[in-house]
């Protein structure tokens, strides 16, 4: 009978299949579903499978080098994070698909804290998390730069930057808050909002 009602959920939309309730026979892979597709990623083998609805799959695999949540294809560069994947073409976004809306969270860890130029100590805070979503200030932001690599943290979308060039999709706002010192920070995913340099 639990097992009726769990497919029911399931089918009917109510129990979706992202973030930390994705489960696989490994623990390793994690399988979005938005609204254009399905996407399935393992950050442990570095591989990414998307499919979108009516259009077709394609398989991906990271090259060493490559950031914990992005594949490149020629000039094709596919991120993926606990909120959403994008497509970027010589740089500029030609698809997005979203997992969550505005006030909706998840929990990740520091996998990345730096300044936000290379070798340049007090030029800002540049974090990034173990999902992919990496944010950055122009400012010393104290409850970022006194995190330490994988503490575990929740990420909480604030506020999409509306009304943007074609393309341009930078401007996220997030709420992070470190859960080992209990200690919160709001930061942008970009140095600049979307329309700006």
């Amino acid at each position: 009978m639990m097992k009726i009602i769990l497919k029911t959920l399931i089918l009917t939309g109510v129990i979706g299949l992202f973030n930390i309730d994705n489960l696989s026979a490994n623990g390793a892979e994690i399988t979005y579903r938005g609204s254009k597709g399905e996407y399935t990623i393992n950050r442990q083998a570095g591989t990414y499978r998307g499919c979108v609805y009516n259009t077709g799959c394609i398989s991906l695999s990271q090259d060493k080098n490559s950031w914990p949540s992005h594949w490149k294809n020629g000039n094709y560069v596919y991120t993926v994070d606990d909120f959403r994947v994008a497509v970027y073409h010589h740089g500029r976004l030609i698809f997005q698909d979203s997992f969550k809306e505005v006030g909706e969270c998840t929990i990740s860890s520091v996998y990345r804290i730096t300044s936000r130029l290379v070798n340049s100590p007090g030029s800002g805070t540049d974090i990034t998390f173990a999902n992919g979503i990496g944010l950055v200030s122009y400012d010393i932001v104290p409850a970022a730069q006194n995190s330490r690599i994988n503490d575990p943290v929740r990420i909480c979308l604030i506020s999409i930057p509306q009304h943007c060039p074609p393309g341009d999709d930078r401007g996220r706002f997030y709420s992070v808050q470190n859960l080992r010192t209990n200690r919160n920070f709001r930061m942008y995913d970009s140095q600049h909002l979307c329309g700006g340099a």
